[in-house]
Parts: structure tokens; C-alpha cells; sequence
């Protein structure tokens, strides 16, 4: 068991297997600006959800006691999901499956992407992504835009998708999706935030990237700074 940190009052342990993506701060900043928006009647999906934390977190947090719905395409994944959610007492349904397809006949208040959107190069490069595959594409929007394009059909009416953009992405390409699927995009929250140091020896790879417009990131003080950016789609 792991001891996940989301904010100053709330940890989270949870089993994390080896394969199975291991949370980071944009775990953390998507749960802040979720919960905000979301009741405890709320039918909930944590679509691309690893251990389960954003489901079981949101859960715990507004001590819902209804089902929280759970998918991702790594069966490992789902199986921590089952240890997890049982453990903190959580009501679920977990599926294996990709993007929203164990999820045809359903429909949800508040779809929560963590499905991952960076550049697949800079997965390679960090440490974010070991043992765990990420196949998003050079830009990182191969998949996030698959599920902007397909989410609106599993949304209630009045429902919301809510996601993360990281500045390691081509964020212009992700936001001209999202405009043309959606009419209220709302910023719920951003995040300004250091690269890691052991990352810098790749940075012939971060700036052929960010020159080509594949990704993108400032650099102030020395350090190269990127950004996480929440928003809520309806």
C-alpha cells in the first residue's frame, strides 16, 4: 500500500501494482477542481483511472454513498481498483476496457478524463510513465480528443467532462477539439509547476518539441516551468 497525499487533510493509501501508473500532482489539482463542482448525488465516471484514486478520492471527500463508476484499459489497473474501492468502502463498478467502450448503455453526471495526454516522447524521458504505457501521440492529443469527440453521447443532460491539459501536450490543438464539441468551457484551476531536475539532460528532446509546436512550457529563474490547466466541459 501507498501513501498518496492529495492535499493537507486528506492522504489516501492505496495498492498501486508495479504496471499500474502511479499518481502524480495532476492527480491531486484534478481532485481539487472536482470536487468543487460535485454533490454526493452525482453519478460519477473515472474514465482512465489506474488505482482508482480520483473516484475513491471524490468519494471519501464528499462521503457519497453512491456508486462510483471506474474504467481503464490495463486489467492490473482495474484489479487494484477492486482492492482499493472495497478497501475505503466505496460503492463501484470497475471494467476493463478502452476509452468509453464497457460504457455503451450508460450515461453520468461528471465524466473525470485521467486518461494520459502528454507527449508519448516525454513519457519516455520520465519517470511518470514506467512500467506504463502511454500511447497519446508525438503531441499527446491522440487520445484526450477521442474523448472529447465521444464523451458528450455518456453525458446526462446538464452533465460535464472534466479534464486536465498539461502544457507537455499540444494544448491549441486539444482546446480547438474541445471548442468545436462543446459551448461552456469553463478554467477551473491552473498550476504552474517545475520540470524535474532529472529530466534536463533530455533537453535537445523537450526543445526540438516545443519548436516543432508539439509541446510547450516557459523557462524562468533557469528552470523550465510547465503548466496544468482543469477545465469543465458542458
Amino acid at each position: 500500500m501507498k501513501n498518496i497525499k492529495i492535499n493537507s487533510k486528506l492522504n489516501i493509501k492505496l495498492k498501486i501494482s508495479n504496471k499500474v501508473f502511479i499518481p502524480t500532482s495532476t492527480s491531486s489539482i484534478l481532485i481539487e477542481a472536482s470536487f468543487k463542482k460535485i454533490n454526493q448525488k452525482s453519478k460519477i465516471l473515472d474514465l482512465g483511472c489506474g488505482s482508482g484514486i480520483i473516484g475513491i478520492s471524490l468519494g471519501k471527500i464528499l462521503k457519497t454513498s453512491s456508486k462510483i463508476y471506474f474504467s481503464d484499459i490495463s486489467s492490473q489497473a482495474i484489479e487494484d481498483v477492486n482492492f482499493n474501492a472495497n478497501y475505503h468502502k466505496i460503492k463501484f463498478s470497475a471494467k476493463v476496457g478502452s476509452l468509453f467502450q464497457p460504457w455503451k448503455k450508460e450515461k453520468f453526471d461528471f465524466i473525470i478524463n485521467d486518461i494520459a495526454a502528454i507527449s508519448e516522447k516525454i513519457a519516455k524521458i520520465s519517470n511518470w510513465y514506467k512500467n506504463v504505457s502511454c500511447d497519446a501521440g508525438l503531441d499527446g492529443t491522440l487520445l484526450v480528443n477521442k474523448v472529447i469527440a465521444q464523451s458528450k453521447k455518456y453525458l446526462n443532460d446538464d452533465g460535464a467532462l472534466i479534464l486536465p491539459l498539461i502544457s507537455l501536450s499540444n494544448e491549441k490543438k486539444i482546446l480547438k477539439e474541445i471548442k468545436k464539441n462543446y459551448k461552456k468551457v469553463k478554467l477551473l484551476e491552473y498550476v504552474d509547476w517545475p520540470l524535474p531536475k532529472n529530466m534536463y539532460k533530455y533537453k535537445k528532446v523537450l526543445y526540438e518539441l516545443k519548436n516543432k509546436k508539439k509541446i510547450n512550457f516557459q523557462v524562468k529563474w533557469n528552470m523550465i516551468i510547465c503548466r496544468t490547466s482543469v477545465y469543465m466541459l458542458k
